[in-house]
């Protein structure tokens, strides 16, 4: 008996991973900021949270631009 694999199960597993080696990236870069007082006082994580957003669909926008 053949198995297909579930190309669905694949993409969702895909996007997810993006999304939690984004949130741990952001966190991980959020306290080092923190910790060494390279932030303002009034930033909090959504302010990491939209400047490395930014970064990333910066970088999309390349790859996508070079294809």
């Amino acid at each position: 008996m053949e198995f297909e694999r579930s190309r669905t199960a694949e993409i969702w597993g895909k996007k997810i991973g993006y999304i939690i080696g984004y949130l741990v990236f952001t966190t991980i870069l959020h306290l080092i900021l923190t910790w060494l007082n390279k932030l303002p006082a009034y930033w909090n994580y959504g302010y990491s949270l939209i400047g490395t957003a930014i970064i990333t669909l910066i970088g999309l926008g390349i790859k996508r631009l070079l294809k």
